[in-house]
C-alpha cells in the first residue's frame, strides 16, 4: 500500500486561496512590517493565530541615515583621494586632514547613536 505524505508531513499540503488587488496589498505590507523573511511563513503564522513580531522602524533615523550615508562615501572618498594624490600635499597636511575627516565620521556616528535611543 503506498503511502500518502501529504498527510505525515505539513508542508506537503498546499492550502490555496485567492486575494483581490486591496487584500493582497494589505497582506504584503503587514509582511512587510514583520520580521518574516518568507510570505508564506507569515502567512501560516497568521492563519494559525500564532504571534507576529512586527519591526519597529524609527522614520527620523532612517531619513537620517539616508542623509548620511552618501556623506560618508563622499568623506571615505575624499580620504583616498588625499592618501593617492601627489599634487602639493604634505605628509603633516595629509594627515592633520584625514585626522579632521576621522573626527567628522565620529561624530556623525555619535549623532546617529544619539538620534537612535529617543
Amino acid at each position: 500500500m503506498k503511502k500518502d505524505y501529504r498527510m505525515t508531513d505539513p508542508r506537503l499540503t498546499a492550502i490555496c486561496f485567492r486575494a483581490n488587488k486591496k487584500e493582497y496589498e494589505v497582506i504584503l505590507q503587514q509582511f512587510k512590517n514583520s520580521t518574516f523573511s518568507r510570505l508564506a511563513q507569515f502567512t501560516r503564522a497568521k492563519v494559525l493565530g500564532r504571534t507576529i513580531n512586527v519591526k519597529y522602524r524609527n522614520a527620523s533615523v532612517d531619513d537620517f541615515l539616508m542623509e548620511m550615508i552618501p556623506l560618508k562615501k563622499a568623506l571615505f572618498k575624499l580620504i583616498e583621494d588625499v592618501k593617492q594624490s601627489n599634487n602639493g600635499w604634505k605628509p603633516d597636511q595629509q594627515k592633520i586632514l584625514i585626522e579632521k575627516i576621522d573626527l567628522v565620521i565620529e561624530k556623525l556616528i555619535n549623532i546617529f547613536n544619539i538620534c537612535s535611543r529617543v
